[in-house]
């Protein structure tokens, strides 16, 4: 099966039964043997997603001031209930030091936790992030909300304030580009697509995406093992091909990228006996008019999140608690 991606819209350009999606990958892109770290933070940093314009990757990290102290520092940004402060941070994808880094809440809150959760940044280059503040003794919240920085400004303006329980389950933990004016926010209650309007922030639902093209404004879920792209502001709907298949046990598909005519898995799974396992990841290229082809394997650590620069020719990938820079084949 062929992807073609012609004037922003995704078409299906005939069936080969030679390379289907399907099919165990081959392994001749196999050239991992260096991936370029991009982090160096003494705790987890947790890989978000791109800027509109794909050339900056977004993450949140640990002050390495903060590592040590209690609640430790660390935590995924999933899961701000309970751990210590989260930083937002953006690198260029060719690497170097960060663009943008966070750590003070915007509301001079510094007597509590501060965590930001994830962030990015969109066409007018405004950058837009979800932060939240608790009292670490109880885990009481005492804000949370989607805010905005412009260019040239110093205090972020508040667009939405959220008013989440203590299981936090209302403020969106994964945040991506989707478009010049366009945010996709998810959360445990649902997905939602945000539009910034003259008149303030429409909010339009939306499904869990695992991936999103923002300057061609699709994004890619997964339906019946099936990867399909959907055009987010016609809700055309195509579909790629399944998922690629491996022998290994109990498979998992922990991560997606997904840039133009390229989209990258990162998926994990078992060899060996039941009672010692070996426990293996891989990162697989599906590309338009090219077979399948596996160009990172791991042994031990996980590869998990995963985003496909604009040019398609890098992978940005978090490997264990740090971000690497991969070619592609």
């Amino acid at each position: 099966m062929r992807l073609m991606v012609v004037f922003g819209v995704v078409v299906l350009a005939g069936c080969e039964h030679t390379s289907p999606f399907g099919a165990e990958p081959a392994h001749e892109g196999m050239h991992e043997l260096f991936p370029e770290q991009m982090t160096l933070s003494s705790g987890l940093d947790a890989l978000q997603g791109l800027s509109y314009s794909g050339d900056e990757i977004f993450y949140t990290f640990c002050d390495d001031l903060k590592v040590e102290r209690v609640p430790a520092c660390g935590v995924p940004a999933g899961n701000p209930s309970s751990g210590g402060d989260r930083c937002l941070g953006a690198l260029s994808i060719g690497g170097g030091g960060r663009l943008v880094s966070r750590c003070v809440g915007p509301g001079g809150d510094k007597d509590s936790v501060q965590v930001y959760t994830t962030g990015t940044r969109l066409a007018d280059g405004s950058i837009w992030f979800v932060y939240q503040s608790r009292v670490w003794s109880s885990g009481m919240f005492l804000n949370a909300g989607l805010y905005r920085l412009t260019s040239g400004e110093l205090k972020p303006q508040l667009i939405l304030s959220y008013e989440p329980d203590l299981g936090n389950t209302a403020t969106p933990g994964r945040m991506l580009s989707a478009g010049e004016n366009r945010i996709y926010a998810e959360s445990e209650e649902g997905a939602a697509l945000l539009e910034m309007g003259s008149d303030g922030v429409i909010s339009i639902p939306a499904p869990r995406f695992i991936a999103i093209d923002p300057r061609l404004e699709l994004g890619l879920l997964i339906r019946d093992e099936q990867l399909i792209v959907r055009q987010l502001r016609s809700g055309t709907e195509t579909a790629v091909g399944p998922i690629p298949s491996t022998e290994w046990r109990e498979p998992q598909l922990t991560g997606v990228g997904f840039a133009g005519g390229s989209i990258v898995v990162s998926q994990r799974g078992q060899t060996g006996s039941e009672i010692f396992p070996v426990h293996n990841s891989r990162l697989v290229l599906l590309r338009t008019d090219q077979q399948p082809v596996v160009f990172a394997e791991r042994t031990g650590s996980a590869w998990s999140t995963v985003v496909v620069s604009a040019d398609e020719q890098f992978a940005v990938a978090q490997l264990g608690g740090d971000i690497y820079r991969i070619a592609l084949p």
